[in-house]
């Protein structure tokens, strides 16, 4: 079943931005895993996934840790303003997340989006499985034995990132 519309918002990790423009985690490159989680979250934010697992929804044919996320890819595209200041903007595209096999899960409310590695953003700070997003579902759902799609922004991907030029 996909669920059209159901995404009502984006929250980014503290530290993504950090991460990916940063080179910690190469969008493209790396694994990028995307979990479901319950309304028990609350508005709860971390920057590692760890933190989140025992919001995570499970049932029939779901896989702990969620699914791993395809064709992510980073578009870059540098625009003027009105002002005539010129910006690139980071696109985060990837498909959109999509448990293809049958799973039953109640009270999806959230996905969070990570990356599968370790990170160290200092010589002395390990990071496993960093998270980059997080969505909110505008409603909880529940999943009776089909197939479940989250759909994403295939134009301005998950974020767009501007830096001034």
């Amino acid at each position: 079943m996909e669920y059209g519309d159901i995404i009502q918002k984006t929250n980014i990790a503290k530290y993504t931005h950090q991460y990916l423009l940063g080179g910690l985690v190469a969008w493209a490159y790396d694994t990028i895993k995307c979990a479901l989680l319950t309304s028990n979250l609350g508005s709860y934010c971390s920057n590692v996934f760890a933190t989140f697992q025992q919001y995570e929804v499970s049932g029939d044919g779901y896989t702990a840790g969620g699914i791993t996320l395809n064709n992510c890819t980073l578009s870059v595209v540098k625009e003027t303003n009105s002002n005539s200041d010129e910006y690139v903007y980071s696109r985060y595209l990837c498909d959109s997340a999509t448990w293809e096999d049958a799973i039953t899960v109640s009270d999806v409310a959230f996905a969070v989006i990570y990356a599968e590695k370790s990170i160290y953003p200092t010589p002395t700070t390990r990071i496993d499985n960093p998270v980059l997003f997080l969505y909110k579902l505008t409603e909880a759902q529940d999943v009776a034995g089909e197939s479940f799609v989250l759909p994403f922004d295939a134009t301005n991907g998950h974020i767009l990132f501007a830096e001034a030029v």
